[in-house]
């Protein structure tokens, strides 16, 4: 049996994510939260802000406000986000048949662990996963239904991946290896789904990012040339290339 997806919307979340991204914002760049916050919401610079110039950590000035701006937007786009909520829901349906095959490719049925996973709607522009609640976050408002159906596709292709890779790979534990962990599962994604056949099925692939572009480019001229990938040898290249690799943040 393979898993389902239950699709909910839950306005507490995305206050919960704007809280992570903003403690978290230390180990990224301005982009991240540019690209969160405040591309859709200009607005919210009055907020969230830099606790010190030429540092990376942002800080929320107000959050009375940011939690009550969050009610608004849901209340004043409740009848969009009930209905997009819906229509992606019976989008992914569709393509879920296809997503499954092209993971069984991969691995076995048996790594996906549980038998369902939760989609949670947003309003903000970044999708994280929440690995030990099994769920994650897909766009809501804006994008159209065959971007989110890849968000969901690239979000279970994590959930799969970890459990695959903690299991068969325990040198590599979350509470010393997180971001290492993280870097394989982003640039094996990356490579998976842009391989010709999982473009096919979903019409775009990811962007790569995080100073991942130059390995992931080299992965994909090697493993585009044959129809299936080997996931052992695939996850042996991103090892080698990660562990040579002068350019990510590999510790918290």
């Amino acid at each position: 049996m393979y898993p389902k997806i239950k699709f909910i919307i839950n306005k507490d979340r995305d206050f919960k994510t704007l809280e992570s991204f903003v403690e978290e914002s230390k180990y990224g760049d301005d982009s991240t939260i540019e690209l969160a916050f405040f591309r859709f919401y200009p607005e919210l610079k009055n907020y969230i802000k830099k606790v010190k110039e030429g540092k990376n950590q942002f800080y929320v000035t107000d959050f009375d406000f940011v939690k009550e701006f969050i009610n608004s937007e849901y209340e004043k786009n409740d009848f969009l986000i009930k209905t997009n909520m819906a229509e992606r829901e019976i989008f992914w349906r569709k393509k879920e048949n296809i997503y499954f095959e092209l993971v069984d490719e991969l691995f076995e049925e048996k790594y996906w662990g549980v038998d369902e996973y939760i989609a949670y709607a947003t309003i903000w522009g970044v999708y994280p996963k929440f690995i030990e609640e099994k769920s994650f976050q897909i766009p809501v408002i804006r994008m159209n239904e065959d971007f989110t159906a890849n968000v969901i596709a690239h979000e279970m292709l994590h959930f799969i991946f970890y459990n695959y890779f903690l299991k068969n790979y325990s040198q590599y534990n979350m509470n010393d290896n997180s971001f290492f962990v993280w870097n394989v599962s982003e640039a094996f994604n990356e490579v998976v789904q842009g391989h010709p056949k999982w473009i096919e099925a979903f019409k775009m692939g990811v962007d790569v990012y995080g100073g991942r572009e130059d390995i992931v480019k080299r992965l994909q001229e090697k493993y585009y040339k044959s129809d299936k990938i080997n996931v052992k040898e695939l996850i042996g290249d991103i090892i080698k290339e990660i562990d040579n690799s002068n350019s990510l943040i590999l510790k918290d």
